[in-house]
């Protein structure tokens, strides 16, 4: 017996020690992983010696002395180099001081093929002293959220000390944000002027733009039309008065444009293999190749959102007064879905989808100023399973992504109307002034009438790029825009028709899953009644009146329809016409 337990305490302090030294191995891979050292090798202070030459060339006085206290106050011996989300690697150094700056001090260099190729100054400002500094300036470039809980502030300079980006943080979520958004104005005061850019300092709180600045105007004074690329004395040092202004330094580019950073794609690829290319300037494009079609397509786009004003020819889509952030865009161009990260500032591009378009329309949809009911309606039209609001879009084939305000207020004589802003931009306003008995099934397809009025409006701004607003309110004339997107220029009345029924299914099939609560299956058509309250979106339509004449029993039913669920009464008591309300009103 005393055998026996001898052998099993053996066994048992065996297993033990075991479990200590696997625990312990892992513990050192993981003290390992942390403790990687990143150290940039000896070759890399060479770099950046050369780099505060190449900078030193051709400058200003004043210019020459900001780039003498940096290269001074740099601690080379604490140069560190990191992989970026793009191709390029990042050199961060510590600073010891800097005239009229506070706080922990870094200098970041861009690695572009082995040559540095732009820097910034970074100050922070940590809540935990303990931050690890270093790693909340690469995650916060690599738009990288998992694991990231930083407290504090964090500025990116240029090297003359213009503020560029603007965060505040609390426990890795952005509270408080400003950035340096460049805007082009097209304005020349002489001929030797080209194109100008305006440089406002936008302050978002809580994701909300609360103060616009304008700081100053850099004008291309060879007049020429601008652009991007070039050395420090070719596109960051303009006069912002090409008669004698003062001259504006934003400094940091030292790469000239050589045919070395063109992409070289690889030859003879196989199927799916990707190719990553970034220029100078930050701009990073991932290609990937389809053997099907022997071609390169793009899969990934990352863009710096300050060089889009100076490359307005490839990225005018995005010039946004200011970009909220994730606001998303498609540019029908390239056929590119962008979405903007205020903590980096820069766009992130895939191919677009519709469903990827889609959503961006149905997430675009403003509903801060709506009364409390009419909200409740469009988020259950959201929320809802398989015909939500996107669901209706991807059967359109959307390819415009455009912005909806939907507010609560006097809209006349109509239930609701809409209207243009600008450009891709439309105010919606849902009557509470009258109409206050109709049903929430009424004002769901009200709301789902006017948020398409909306995106047959994009179309007509992209046909004509009227500001008259007699096109807009036309809906002969936005109707058939919406048939152009399959049959460009038809005036069949069977296109007319298709195009009507895809949009009469796509809406009532919406408000049946909303009305019921049940999602309609694949190929599953709606019922009468949900398409007759779908046609009431198209009453103003030509094809309206070719499928129902006027004294038609089913032009009378869907009119009765429609009236029930405005009044909430029922209409056409006592005939075959009879049409009583399925919803229920607001109160």
């Amino acid at each position: 017996m005393k055998k026996k337990l001898f052998l099993k305490t053996c066994f048992t302090n065996a297993a033990v020690l075991i479990l200590v030294i696997f625990l312990s191995n892992c513990q050192d891979r993981d003290d390992a992983l942390q403790e990687i050292d990143y150290t940039a090798p000896a070759i890399y202070k060479q770099k950046v010696d050369d780099y505060w030459n190449e900078l030193k060339l051709g400058l200003r006085p004043e210019q020459l002395s900001k780039i003498e206290e940096l290269s001074t106050e740099i601690d080379i011996n604490s140069l560190k180099i990191y992989n970026l989300r793009t191709t390029e690697k990042l050199l961060i150094a510590n600073v010891n001081y800097l005239q009229g700056l506070d706080g922990v001090i870094k200098i970041i260099f861009y690695v572009n093929e082995n040559k540095i190729v732009r820097s910034n100054i970074v100050t922070l400002k940590a809540n935990d002293a303990n931050s690890n500094y270093d790693k909340v300036i690469v995650s916060i470039l690599n738009a990288d959220n998992k694991d990231f809980s930083y407290s504090g502030e964090i500025t990116f300079m240029s090297l003359s000390k213009i503020k560029l980006l603007y965060s505040k943080y609390n426990q890795g979520r952005i509270t408080d944000n400003i950035t340096l958004s460049p805007a082009r104005n097209g304005s020349k005061t002489n001929k030797t002027q080209g194109s100008c850019t305006e440089y406002w300092w936008i302050t978002r709180s809580g994701g909300e733009i609360i103060s616009r600045v304008l700081l100053f105007v850099i004008c291309d004074c060879s007049g020429g039309g601008g652009g991007g690329g070039g050395g420090v004395g070719a596109e960051d040092s303009k006069m912002s008065n090409c008669e004698g202004g003062t001259n504006i330094f934003l400094g940091g580019s030292g790469a000239s444009s050589t045919t070395s950073y063109k992409p070289t794609l690889p030859l003879s690829p196989v199927d799916n293999q990707t190719y990553r290319f970034t220029d100078p300037a930050g701009v990073c494009t991932e290609y990937i190749f389809k053997a099907a079609s022997n071609s390169w397509q793009i899969s990934q786009v990352i863009l710096p959102n300050i060089i889009i004003a100076n490359n307005r020819d490839n990225y005018g889509i995005l010039e946004f007064q200011w970009p909220a952030n994730n606001q998303k865009v498609y540019d029908p161009f390239t056929h590119i879905f962008y979405r903007y990260d205020q903590g980096s500032d820069s766009w992130i591009g895939l191919p677009a989808t519709d469903l990827l378009i889609a959503k961006a329309i149905e997430d675009n949809i403003s509903d801060s100023q709506l009364d409390p009911c009419p909200k409740v309606i469009l988020n259950k039209l959201k929320n809802a399973t398989n015909c939500d609001i996107a669901n209706i879009f991807t059967k359109f084939s959307a390819s415009n992504v455009y912005n909806v305000t939907i507010i609560s207020g006097n809209a006349g004589n109509k239930p609701a109307y809409t209207t243009k802003n600008s450009k891709n931009n439309y105010t919606t306003i849902l009557n509470n002034q009258a109409y206050t008995s109709s049903t929430q099934l009424y004002k769901a397809a009200n709301l789902l009438h006017e948020i398409t009025h909306a995106y047959f409006l994009t179309l007509v701004d992209d046909y004509s790029g009227s500001q008259n607003p007699v096109v807009f309110n036309d809906f002969s004339v936005s109707f058939q825009k919406f048939v152009d997107t399959k049959y460009p220029g038809s005036k069949q009345d069977t296109q007319h028709e298709e195009m009507a029924n895809t949009y009469i299914e796509a809406i009532g099939g919406a408000l049946q899953e909303f009305q019921t609560g049940v999602p309609l299956s694949n190929g599953q058509k709606p019922d009468q009644i949900y398409t007759d309250l779908a046609w009431g979106g198209l009453i103003d339509a030509p094809i309206f009146e070719k499928e129902f004449p006027q004294g038609t029993n089913e032009r009378l039913r869907i009119e009765n329809r429609l009236a029930s669920e405005q009044t909430g009464n029922i209409i056409g008591a006592g005939t075959s016409q009879q049409q009583i309300p399925l919803g229920k009103p607001c109160n």
